[in-house]
């Protein structure tokens, strides 16, 4: 019987390529990055950017601080976290 490898989906990708971002952006100037910079690395308008942010919230791998700039906060320390 054939071994199954599960796929990722397009949506899980993005959020991968958006934590990734996160963190990597943290790690090198020691804030998280604005919505808008995300949208531009990632090729997303901030709207979506803003729908991956609540999937990752939900999931518990960052927190944000309602109506404040580069409020994310990674949970976990950088490079330790799986989606």
């Amino acid at each position: 019987m054939p071994i199954r490898v599960r796929e990722k989906n397009p949506q899980q990708e993005r959020m991968e390529a958006i934590y990734a971002f996160i963190e990597l952006f943290y790690i090198q100037q020691g804030m998280t990055p604005t919505q808008r910079e995300i949208a531009d690395e990632c090729y997303l308008s901030r709207g979506t950017v803003l729908r991956y942010l609540d999937l990752l919230e939900a999931r518990g791998l960052i927190e944000r601080t309602p109506f404040k700039a580069r409020s994310i906060r990674l949970v976990k320390s950088p490079q330790r976290n799986r989606l």
